[in-house]
């Protein structure tokens, strides 16, 4: 017998895999302090109101690139100053934050004056609210980039170029009535104004978080406005006052006979008013609220008593609008019908 050995043979293939060096994702967040509009803001007159009065400024907007600073800046693997670092294909987004003072409660604008502010512009959108500051935002852009990221950048560092979006926007003013008087007041409403940048690499690592919160933590650019706020107050029960004494006796006369009526002023915002008389037919050696009253009579007009009121009326106020007759330089008054005149002057400021 013939024996056969069959003998296997293996051929063992050994691969080598090369190693690839790990790429991570990487993006870089900027928060820049735009606060390089220095524009004037054109002077507002405020001149009637109620339980608040409120006035509207728009902001004048930035050119596509203006001078910020680093306010805030989220770094994912991109270390500091680390030249030639690549994004690859990556993308640039871009938006405008503001900041306002949040809620209902007043807050200073200066020389006295309180209220609150609001955004009316239709192209923010309302985040939230850190520290006591509503943030917005506005549009994003979202726009393709191949480059190195920018790792010089820190807190703090400026660059004269920044990239921004800041078009004009509106604010409403709310003024406080309590705060309101009359005058001349030099605003200053606080905002705060930024421009994010956010470099993503073709990995991104963040979602974006922080933004808001560093954007409330922002300083405050002071955007002044001249307030000039004017009376806004009106007489009630028409322009002319009268008053009648009716039949007096002759002891009337001597000793003084008084009779009153009442006068209205209502402001819409506090407002300093001063009323004072001043006889048409001055009475020697008398005050200004002394008239002629007749041949041989004078009248004293007082107003709550006294002879003027300077005070704040804020609201409807009435006032007491006396007359006083008395004979002067005879016992025996002259019978018949008798008149005087006096201007009443109401200055409000």
């Amino acid at each position: 017998m013939k024996v056969v050995n069959y003998f296997l043979s293996g051929i063992f293939l050994c691969c080598s895999v090369p190693a690839f060096a790990y790429d991570p994702c990487r993006d870089l967040q900027i928060l820049w302090q735009m606060d390089d509009n220095a524009q004037a803001i054109p002077p507002i007159t405020v001149s009637n109101g109620s339980t608040a009065e409120y006035f509207d400024i728009t902001l004048p907007g930035l050119p596509s690139t203006s001078p910020g600073r680093v306010s805030w800046l989220q770094r994912n693997n991109v270390p500091y100053n680390t030249p030639n670092l690549a994004s690859g294909n990556g993308t640039k987004n871009l938006a405008t934050w503001i900041a306002l003072p949040s809620g209902d409660s007043d807050v200073s604008l200066g020389d006295g004056l309180k209220g609150r502010v609001e955004v009316i512009s239709g192209n923010y959108l309302v985040r939230g609210i850190y520290s006591g500051f509503q943030t917005y935002s506005g549009p994003y852009k979202y726009n393709s980039w191949v480059g190195n990221f920018p790792s010089g950048l820190n807190v703090g560092s400026t660059y004269p170029l920044v990239e921004n979006s800041f078009s004009e926007t509106k604010l409403r003013v709310y003024i406080a009535k309590g705060s309101a008087f009359s005058g001349t007041y030099n605003v200053r409403i606080p905002i705060k104004i930024g421009a994010e940048e956010w470099y993503k690499g073709e990995k991104v690592c963040s979602g974006g978080a922080g933004v808001e919160s560093a954007v409330a933590a922002m300083q405050n650019r002071f955007a002044p406005v001249q307030v000039n706020v004017i009376a806004s107050c009106s007489l009630t029960g028409g322009n002319n006052i009268a008053i009648n004494h009716g039949k007096i006796t002759t002891a009337q006369a001597r000793s003084g006979h008084s009779s009153s009526t009442y006068f209205g002023v209502n402001c819409g915002t506090p407002s300093n008013v001063q009323l004072t008389f001043e006889g048409v037919q001055p009475v020697t050696g008398e005050a200004k609220n002394v008239t002629k009253c007749g041949n041989n009579g004078k009248c004293t007009l007082t107003i709550d008593d006294n002879a003027s009121f300077v005070g704040v009326v804020d609201g409807s106020k009435n006032f007491k609008i006396s007359s006083v007759y008395q004979t002067v330089g005879s016992s025996t008054p002259d019978s018949g019908a008798f008149s005087g005149n006096a201007i009443l002057r109401v200055l409000m400021q």
